[in-house]
């Protein structure tokens, strides 16, 4: 039975009060997000952390990964601490609670996980439609276009001061996830979160082209040659492109340049859903899928153990590209109702 649009607001009052005693109970908090960052990731995971700092709370921010470094521009980013740093520090590391932010569930902390003690108190910030809910406490608004919305609805409720730093970190995460205002989740809300933002001292042409635009040369290339390889279904409607870990090591890319390539194929105007494949290091294959109107891709995901939204999501193949790839486009075939040879 789904709830209806007053018992959904009631219930996101009653999640936001339990956040706020969560961060009331405690001093010091880990905060987490999931494994190969997005700005979402990055700037809901420091506008957190520059608000319970406001507060005279401590913090230690871990991620399995680096900040890309794209997103190194966004103020307290050199805060971000590895779980492979954090693991060397395991006997003078003090938190009493842990909160994470971005992440659908446990698995996509990735190493960064074992950071986190038995019967820890866990705050679950997400939008995610797909989050399992898996925290001590749980705030997750699945109407909200971005983690950083997310965390934006709970200062404003606050009436936290949102300096440009805050302002900053959590355009940056509304911007990456409705794809620069072009995707479907870009509703009035997003706009005017993001004209408020402004007024606090947002660059929006510095932060579009540092997140979205600006890119290497070495980059362009790769995109060459993997768009050189994008392949369109006799349907027409799902085109997919692969990218190698040969490719990966021949252009020294890092697994951020590789956040948007997905778009071009979701660009073709017959496509429904666009697939990425990447290979890992380790064989997996890490899966990125696009919708444009009636697919969900992130029941799709969830078939192989990811997750997201509707239009956007992912999994982890634990298989080679060779097998990877038929199983899941075998997967979107029959979700889109075209036939499985």
């Amino acid at each position: 039975m789904t709830n209806s649009p007053a018992e959904t607001t009631s219930d996101l009052q009653q999640q936001m009060r339990r956040a706020n005693e969560f961060i009331d109970r405690f001093q010091s908090f880990l905060l987490m997000t999931h494994r190969s960052p997005d700005g979402d990731a990055i700037g809901s995971t420091l506008g957190l952390a520059h608000y319970l700092k406001q507060l005279g709370k401590d913090v230690v921010l871990a991620d399995e990964d680096p900040v890309p470094r794209r997103l190194r521009f966004l103020p307290g980013s050199d805060l971000f601490q590895t779980a492979e740093e954090l693991q060397t520090q395991l006997e003078t590391l003090r938190f009493d609670a842990v909160i994470t932010l971005d992440a659908g569930d446990l698995l996509q902390l990735g190493t960064a996980a074992i950071l986190i003690p038995p019967d820890c108190e866990l705050l679950n910030i997400d939008h995610h439609v797909t989050n399992s809910h898996y925290g001590t406490e749980n705030y997750v608004d699945v109407s909200a276009a971005s983690a950083t919305q997310v965390v934006y609805n709970f200062l404003m409720h606050n009436r936290a001061d949102l300096p440009q730093a805050i302002a900053c970190c959590l355009y940056t995460g509304l911007v990456t996830d409705t794809g620069g205002f072009r995707h479907s989740n870009t509703t009035s809300s997003v706009h005017l979160m993001a004209a408020d933002l402004i007024t606090r001292g947002v660059d929006p042409f510095e932060t579009a082209d540092r997140v979205l635009v600006a890119r290497k040369a070495s980059q362009l290339k790769m995109i060459q040659e993997v768009l050189a390889g994008l392949e369109v279904d006799a349907s027409g409607e799902v085109a997919w492109a692969v990218v190698t870990q040969a490719m990966m090591d021949k252009f020294l890319a890092a697994e951020e340049e590789l956040e948007d390539l997905v778009e071009f194929p979701r660009s073709i105007d017959t496509v429904e859903v666009a697939i990425l494949f990447k290979e890992r290091p380790d064989g997996r294959v890490k899966v990125s899928l696009r919708s444009k109107y009636r697919a969900d891709v992130s029941s799709i995901a969830l078939q192989f153990g990811g997750g997201g939204h509707k239009k956007a999501a992912g999994c982890t193949i634990d298989q080679n590209v060779a097998h990877a790839v038929p199983l899941v486009l075998n997967e979107v075939r029959a979700h889109l109702g075209i036939k499985v040879v």
